[in-house]
């Protein structure tokens, strides 16, 4: 007959052991459900707002930096990566962004700078959206997935870091195809491909078609950003100029450019009020058709003057999965062709 204790002793070692494995099979499961939410984002626009997603503004960050009077640079260094800050003569500072995974993280509530002229990426860049402080305000990232799978970054690097688009869904309807977009990117944070772009609309049949505006603010001296305020939504340029948004409605309230109402099948019209210099080019954007295919001129803007050029001068055509490049990557180059070339403000 066998030992009591021993059978009782058995038991105990059995149960525990199917309560260990039952455990970790749970927590895999988590964690596969966990992961698949997250690829979401390879399959979708708009990436999925899960509770791991919290929205965060992108000029808020727990890291700041101080630089004396007389350092004209200094280094830091965050999470083990080196900043350089640019100090200015107002005793403000200026952050040169440096690159953890592919993406630079923010310093402090400080202007972000641009990490180059030049755009390194030549292909169209694919990117996820998550809502971002209310519901009208959304930021857009490159796909991480396999840098979160590889352990490479984690989910608080990544709410960390600074999304290479924000988009402001504007005046229309309450459903994506009869509303305005407003679109403010920095592929790469390079100076190059800084821009608004606008779309009224996204219609794609027989009966009423889209149209969408490309705009340029010179001098490109900062990364666009913004802030939710109240009932605003306060929208800094890559010139530093101010536009803007009611945060319920979408519409422009003030800033540096006025916009028409928006009606289907027709272009919306923008006029700039600033001091500096605005580009648009508008284009009819649907039936497997880009905007910036079908756009013919450009107008620029600049002391309340326009001078029309053919698309051409100013932007590269879209062709296969080649992304489109402004012509000018430094502001000093543009200008030089401004000045000497374009035939303009004569």
């Amino acid at each position: 007959m066998a030992n009591p204790r021993v059978i009782l002793f058995t038991i105990l070692l059995t149960s525990n052991f199917l309560w260990a494995q039952q455990t970790t099979n749970d927590v895999l499961s988590a964690c596969l459900v966990k992961l698949g939410q997250i690829s979401a984002i390879n399959n979708s626009t708009v990436w999925p707002n899960y509770g791991c997603y919290e929205p965060t503004s992108y000029l808020n960050s727990s890291v700041k930096t101080e630089a004396s009077e007389s350092e004209a640079q200094s280094a830091v260094k965050v999470d083990g990566v080196e900043k350089q800050v640019a100090q200015k003569n107002t005793n403000e500072t200026q952050t040169a962004p440096s690159k953890l995974n592919s993406m630079p993280i923010i310093i402090g509530e400080e202007v972000l700078l641009f990490s180059s002229d030049e755009n390194p990426v030549k292909k169209v860049t694919s990117l996820g959206c998550v809502t971002g402080e209310i519901s009208i305000v959304e930021k857009c990232y490159p796909s991480v997935i396999d840098e979160l799978r590889s352990g490479k970054t984690t989910i608080d690097q990544m709410k960390a870091r600074v999304p290479y688009r924000f988009d402001i869904k504007g005046q229309g309807g309450s459903t994506v195809e009869d509303r305005r977009a407003f679109e403010f990117h920095h592929e790469n944070f390079a100076r190059q491909d800084v821009g608004l772009t606008i779309f009224d609309g996204f219609h794609n049949s027989a009966k009423a078609d889209s149209y969408a505006t490309e705009i340029v603010f010179f001098p490109r001296s900062q990364v666009p950003s913004y802030q939710v305020k109240k009932d605003e939504i306060e929208v800094t340029l890559a010139n530093g100029e101010k536009m803007i948004f009611d945060s319920k409605s979408g519409k422009i309230k003030s800033g540096v450019l006025t916009e028409s109402s928006i009606q289907k099948g027709k272009p919306g019209t923008f006029k700039y009020s600033g001091k500096n210099i605005m580009i648009q080019a508008t284009g009819l954007d649907g039936h497997s058709k880009s905007y910036l295919s079908t756009a013919k001129t450009a107008t620029i803007t600049k002391d309340g003057k326009s001078c029309e050029v053919a698309f051409e001068k100013l932007w590269s055509r879209p062709k296969g999965d080649q992304a489109v490049h402004f012509n000018f990557s430094t502001d000093e180059s543009f200008y030089n062709w401004l000045e000497k070339d374009s035939k303009c403000f004569k």
